[in-house]
């Protein structure tokens, strides 16, 4: 179907990115840049070729042009999950902690927030050793998830990475002991 698009309107945008979706698949990584570069000519504010290009680029090993692909889909839309959950992965791996935090923040919010979103938000935190915001957030995660020993969970976290073992033992322990099934 996107040949014969294509074959009919060789410029049509939409139908240049599907097509790279398919050879991203297939790994022809310089094709799918090639259409995707050219349906950014057509349409310069599509925000799901700017998303595909960034994985195009990460398979071909250039972070940084994946990660300002990524900018660039924010830019246009700053509530992209996609874009915004990837972007703040390759930050994480930098450890550039801060800058992960306002990537995330407006997946965080609404009625339906991001749960990746909402996971690496709490790396992030736990990272930077903001420990009340990752009780907060751990809370809210686990009421959404309707799991109320996530936030116990967490807090066993904060624990193990503030070097306090003995206690973030005991607090394991007592997470798996509220739920039986996990041990078997």
């Amino acid at each position: 179907i996107v040949e014969a698009i294509l074959k009919d309107d060789p410029g049509n945008a939409e139908a240049l990115v599907s097509l790279a979706g398919l050879r991203l698949t297939q790994r022809d990584t310089d094709a799918a840049i090639a259409d995707l570069r050219e349906a950014l000519g057509q349409d310069p504010n599509m925000v799901r070729a700017h998303v595909l290009l960034a994985q195009a680029q990460l398979q071909n090993g250039a972070v940084e042009l994946a990660k300002a692909s990524l900018v660039d889909a924010l830019k246009l839309d700053p509530r992209n999950e996609e874009a915004g959950v990837q972007l703040a992965g390759l930050l994480m791996r930098e450890q550039r902690f801060d800058r992960v935090l306002e990537i995330l923040q407006p997946l965080g919010v609404g009625p339906s927030p991001s749960r990746r979103a909402q996971a690496l938000e709490l790396q992030a935190r736990l990272a930077l050793k903001d420990w009340s915001a990752a009780e907060e957030l751990a809370g809210r995660v686990g009421e959404q998830a309707n799991n109320p020993q996530y936030k116990p969970y967490v807090a066993a976290l904060a624990l193990q990475a503030q070097g306090k073992h003995e206690e973030a033992i005991a607090a394991f322990r007592e997470v798996l002991a509220a739920q039986p099934a996990l041990t078997g």
